[in-house]
C-alpha cells in the first residue's frame, strides 16, 4: 500500500511482488529496510527522497535456510539482521559472520541493521562485506522482470557502489557451509561501536584444504588476499 509521510511516497511492501511492482512504477525509489545508514544520509541531507519502498515487513526476507543435496549451501534472507546473525543456531554455521554482526554498532542498531542493507551501503568499512568475501558469497537480485544472482566480486562495484539495476532488489545471499575455523578481526580509533580502519576474515576449508583471506577498509570493494591465501595453504 501507499501512503504519504511529510510528502513523500512510501509503498510498504508486504511481499517481494508487491515490492519489486512498486520498485518497477518508480525506478528510482529509495529501498528502506534498517534505514540505519540510509537514514543518516537523510537527516545530513546528503540524500534526497522522491520515493520510498518500505521492505522491513516482508517475511519472506528474513530468516534463513540449508539448501543443495549435503545441506552445505545456507541462504539468507536480505532481511536478516545483525541480531539475527549472531543467533547461535545461525552464528554455528557461519561463525565469522555472526562474529562481524556483534561489532556493529550498539543493540538498537544491530536489532534493526540487515545484511542486504549492509550490502546495498557497499562501503569499504562494512563489517559483513570481508566475511561475505572470503565465503565466496552470491548475492540473489529479483526485480519484475525475473531473478539474477551475482558473486559478491561483481556486486559490490566501489566505493558506496554496487550492481544493482533500476527496479532491482537484494532478496538473499548464499554462502557455503565450511567445515572449518573462521575468525573476523576489526581495528577501529576505540573499542567499540566504531568504523573500521581495517578488519580482516579468515575461513578455513578443511576438506578444500585452503585457507581464505579477505580485508575491509583498505581498498574501495573487500579484498581478498590471494597470495596469502595460496602461501598459507601450501
Amino acid at each position: 500500500m501507499a501512503r504519504q509521510h511529510v510528502g513523500v511516497p512510501v509503498t510498504i511492501a508486504t511481499s517481494i511482488d508487491e515490492a519489486c511492482a512498486s520498485l518497477a512504477a518508480h525506478p528510482d525509489a529509495l529501498v528502506l529496510a534498517g534505514g540505519t545508514d540510509l537514514m543518516v544520509e537523510v537527516n545530513r541531507g546528503v540524500r534526497t527522497i522522491g520515493h520510498v519502498v518500505a521492505v522491513d515487513r516482508i517475511p519472506e526476507l528474513r530468516g534463513w535456510s540449508l539448501e543443495g543435496d549435503r545441506a552445505d549451501v545456507l541462504r539468507l534472507g536480505a532481511g536478516t539482521t545483525c541480531a539475527d546473525l549472531a543467533e547461535p543456531a545461525l552464528a554455528s554455521l557461519v561463525p565469522a559472520l555472526a562474529q562481524a554482526a556483534r561489532t556493529v554498532g550498539s543493540p538498537q542498531i544491530r536489532n534493526t541493521a540487515t545484511l542486504g542493507g549492509n550490502l546495498a551501503t557497499a562501503s569499504p568499512a562494512g563489517d559483513t562485506l570481508p566475511v561475505l568475501a572470503a565465503l565466496d558469497a552470491e548475492i540473489e537480485l529479483q526485480s519484475a522482470g525475473g531473478v539474477r544472482r551475482l558473486p559478491l566480486d561483481e556486486f559490490v562495484t566501489g566505493v558506496k557502489a554496487n550492481a544493482l539495476i533500476p527496479g532491482e532488489l537484494i532478496t538473499a545471499i548464499r554462502v557455503p557451509v565450511l567445515d572449518g575455523p573462521q575468525e573476523f578481526l576489526k581495528v577501529g580509533t576505540r573499542n567499540a561501536m566504531v568504523i573500521a580502519v581495517t578488519s580482516l576474515a579468515l575461513v578455513v576449508d578443511r576438506p578444500g584444504c585452503s585457507v581464505r583471506v579477505a580485508l575491509g577498509s583498505v581498498a574501495p570493494v573487500p579484498l581478498r588476499a590471494v597470495e596469502a591465501e595460496v602461501l598459507v595453504s601450501e
